[in-house]
């Protein structure tokens, strides 16, 4: 009684088995204490999905870096996102200031032992690639620009019909950017990966 009073967590244990069935018991109960124990004083409160949408509506909480991506799915290799309908609502749970959307109940149980793990990981990628525009008057270096965004992400073109004459572009700017070198001791930006 004195335990429970001083809210001192406690396991009861049925001893009458076998040693090994016994130790199993243990091992499971005292998991959390052991081998999650950097987890020990974190808190996962799982809550409907509605009071989540509202509670995200108020500004009270805000979603978590997955968005409506299940992290546990994520981590699995599942890349994309669980199909919620009015057939199946998600399982949400809130951690910390931020409501994380699960796939289901175990990936939620899976979720509330070991809820750093999973929220430290990556988020997903995005489904819909970057689109950029570059505006300006003719000979404002737009072209420099996007060759020298180019080459320092290393963007690969996969537009087959462009293909070609972005390799026609990229050998006359490689051209140009040897006459600039044997011309001048600077070595421009945009032509470093070329060396």
């Amino acid at each position: 009684k004195v335990i429970q009073q001083e809210y001192i967590p406690f396991v009861h244990v049925n001893a009458s088995d076998k040693p090994r069935f016994v130790r199993n018991r243990i091992m499971k109960k005292i998991e959390r204490f052991t081998t999650l124990r950097k987890n020990l004083f974190e808190r996962v409160y799982p809550i409907k999905a509605q009071l989540a949408q509202k509670l995200i509506d108020a500004g009270y909480l805000h979603y978590s870096k997955f968005g409506k991506f299940c992290p546990v799915s994520l981590h699995n290799g599942d890349c994309f996102p669980p199909p919620f309908g009015p057939d199946k609502s998600p399982c949400t749970v809130i951690y910390r200031k931020y409501i994380y959307y699960l796939a289901d109940e175990e990936a939620r149980n899976e979720f509330i032992k070991n809820p750093m793990f999973y929220a430290r990981q990556s988020p997903p990628k995005s489904l819909i690639p970057a689109k950029i525009a570059i505006v300006g008057p003719p000979k404002s270096g737009k072209t420099t620009g996007l060759f020298s965004f180019f080459f320092r992400y290393l963007q690969i073109q996969s537009n087959f019909s462009n293909a070609e004459a972005s390799i026609e572009t990229l050998e006359a700017l490689s051209k140009i950017s040897k006459a600039k070198l044997e011309l001048s001791s600077e070595t421009p930006t945009f032509c470093s990966f070329y060396r």
